[in-house]
């Protein structure tokens, strides 16, 4: 039913419910981070693979494609890794597939053949990396979103969606500022390097310093 609650109402019963589900809590933070990373990554990436790899604007575009393929595989790969690991496992599968992705980012060669632009391997390379980076996305967030909701009764489901995505969206603005700074100030690389870094120790702090492995429902 609607509620007829004040709206400054409604987001304090939706806070104090995130606030007081210490799984919730964990899933916020943990989310939280990894838009901050992704939406970073998001920033440079485009000016990592024109300025820095030498890539077309078409040959970008073709080997973004593979990220589709990347989200197709882990629709294909989420049911059977929850089955094995739990829903809790099954984020920090994702958690860490994404994480190996954003740091083998600032890893990619950009080595030119002279005369066709950008080499088939760094294409290629650039292209897995995408395939990763979005699979991991995918196992990420599929088992997130659906162990969220298996949390929450259905009378403040609304709530706590609208809760969470404020205080996990509410990063991404701040991520990508940060890196265009850092790419401003010590260059594009190195900015996706410090993306790099912060995702490793996410994914660190998400498989030792959470409950989310025990987490078989």
């Amino acid at each position: 039913p609607p509620s007829h609650a004040h709206p400054l109402r409604d987001i304090q019963e939706g806070l104090a419910f995130v606030w007081n589900q210490p799984l919730l809590r964990t899933l916020a933070w943990v989310s939280a981070c990894w838009h901050l990373l992704f939406y970073g990554y998001t920033a440079l990436h485009v000016l990592f693979a024109t300025r820095v790899l030498g890539m077309s604007a078409g040959t970008m575009g073709m080997a973004n494609m593979l990220g589709g393929l990347g989200v197709l595989a882990a629709s294909l790969l989420v049911k059977p890794l929850s089955a094995r690991f739990g829903t809790g496992g099954g984020i920090l599968v994702g958690l860490c597939v994404s994480a190996l992705g954003f740091a083998l980012v600032p890893a990619i060669p950009s080595a030119m053949d002279g005369s066709a632009g950008v080499t088939m391997g760094t294409t290629a390379a650039y292209a897995m990396v995408v395939f990763w980076i979005d699979c991991g996305a995918t196992l990420f967030f599929v088992p997130y979103i659906a162990l969220r909701q298996r949390v929450t009764p259905d009378a403040v489901l609304g709530r706590m969606v609208a809760t969470m995505r404020a205080l996990t969206v509410a990063a991404a603005p701040l991520g990508a500022l940060l890196a265009g700074a850092l790419g401003e100030g010590f260059g594009v690389r190195a900015g996706l390097g410090c993306i790099a870094a912060g995702a490793v120790l996410l994914a660190v702090a998400g498989v030792w310093g959470t409950h989310l492995r025990h987490v078989k429902e």
